[in-house]
């Protein structure tokens, strides 16, 4: 993907956001990748797009977890401006999503980053992802 649909000023990427890709063929690829290269432990889901934008109905975000926890020391990094996060409640990562989030303060994130997160909607859902966690193994590990 490149692209993103959140419309901050300062930002180069544009909002259209071609998505090309099959996730299967991508992450075989990956598994491959990963399977090459032992020394690389965590990888980054994307640098120039809105990685939550999408899901769940795109399913990239699923297919890159199962991807990971397909070795027993892979890790995929979310970084994120959105508060998109309750599609996944349902998504078993076992540990091996790191989410973060940019924040910034509320006059910014509400007049710069138009359709972004607001920094409490973004603090909101840093919260929700330690929730989540909390139920299952007692630890916020999605942040």
């Amino acid at each position: 993907m490149y692209g993103c649909p959140h419309h901050c000023v300062y930002c180069h990427f544009g909002e259209i956001m071609p998505i090309c890709v099959n996730l299967r063929a991508y992450c075989g690829h990956l598994a491959r990748w990963m399977e090459a290269n032992p020394w690389q432990k965590v990888y980054l889901y994307d640098d120039v797009s809105e990685a939550l934008f999408p899901e769940p109905a795109l399913g990239a975000v699923e297919e890159r977890v199962k991807c990971c926890r397909q070795f027993p020391d892979r890790h995929l990094v979310i970084h994120t401006k959105s508060a998109n996060v309750d599609f996944l409640e349902s998504l078993d990562h076992k540990g091996r999503c790191i989410m973060t989030w940019s924040l910034t303060s509320n006059t910014q994130s509400q007049v710069t980053e138009r359709t972004a997160g607001t920094m409490d909607e973004r603090i909101e859902a840093a919260r929700k992802c330690a929730e989540l966690l909390k139920g299952r193994n007692g630890r916020g590990d999605w942040i």
